[in-house]
C-alpha cells in the first residue's frame, strides 16, 4: 500500500514538475512504455531466413547473446590467506542514513528494472523509503539472501551498426532492481573501505575500486 501511494503521488510531483525537469518526465514515459524502436524483422542465420513473429525474434536474440556470453570459471579461484591479526569485515551496516544518502544520490534518468520501481521514485521520497529498505536491507544481509527477482533482468536489445536484421548487430543492456542497485552500492563502499583501511589494495589496483 504505501509503494502504491507513494508510486500515485509520484507521477502526480513528475507532471506537475515538468517545466522544471522534462528529461525526468519524458524519461520515465519511456520506462513505462511496451514498445521502444521495436525490432520488426530480423534474419535467423541458420534458416536464411526473414522472421516477423515477436517470439521468434526474441528467440534469435536470446541464442545470439547466449553464444555470445562467456562464463567465467570460478573453480581454480586460490584460497585467500587471511592473517589471524587482521580484523575482518564481519557484516555491513544498513543505517537510515547511509540508505537515505544512497538514495538521494540516484540517478533520475536511469530506467526502472523488472519490479518497475523507478529511482525518481525511490529519490523523491528518500526519506519515507529509508527506513523500510534499511531495515530489509539489513534482514537479507544478516540471512546472506537475495531475492529471486534481484537476480532477474530486463534485458532490451540495443542497436549498434549496420544491417539491423542481423542479431550480431544488437548488444544487450540488462535493467535490474534499483532498489537492488542501492544495496549492492553500500556493500561496495563498505568492502572498498575496509581494503583501504587495510591495505588490502595495491595503488596499481585503484581503478577497480571506482
Amino acid at each position: 500500500m504505501l509503494v502504491s501511494d507513494a508510486k500515485l503521488n509520484f507521477e502526480k510531483s513528475i507532471a506537475l514538475k515538468i517545466k522544471d525537469n522534462p528529461k525526468a518526465f519524458f524519461s520515465y514515459v519511456r520506462s513505462k512504455q511496451k514498445v521502444k524502436d521495436a525490432i520488426v524483422s530480423l534474419r535467423a542465420p541458420q534458416a536464411d531466413k526473414i522472421v516477423t513473429d515477436s517470439q521468434d525474434l526474441a528467440d534469435l536474440l536470446n541464442d545470439y547473446f547466449v553464444s555470445v556470453f562467456t562464463r567465467e570459471d570460478t573453480s581454480s579461484i586460490p584460497d585467500f590467506q587471511w592473517g589471524s591479526d587482521r580484523p575482518k569485515l564481519d557484516t555491513v551496516l544498513f543505517s537510515d542514513d547511509v540508505v537515505l544518502e544512497e538514495l538521494l544520490r540516484l540517478n533520475v534518468s536511469k530506467a526502472s528494472g523488472p519490479d518497475a520501481i523507478h529511482p525518481y521514485l525511490l529519490k523523491t521520497f528518500a526519506h519515507h523509503f529509508c527506513v523500510p529498505l534499511s531495515l530489509i536491507f539489513s534482514k537479507f544481509m544478516d540471512e546472506g539472501y537475495v531475492p529471486r527477482n534481484w537476480r532477474c533482468a530486463n534485458i532490451t536489445p540495443i542497436f549498434k551498426k549496420g544491417d539491423k536484421t542481423k542479431p550480431c548487430n544488437y548488444r544487450p543492456v540488462s535493467l535490474t532492481s534499483v532498489v537492488c542497485k542501492v544495496m549492492e552500492s553500500i556493500v561496495k563502499k563498505s568492502l572498498v573501505c575496509h581494503f583501504s583501511s587495510q591495505s588490502l589494495i595495491r595503488e596499481s589496483q585503484h581503478g577497480f575500486c571506482q
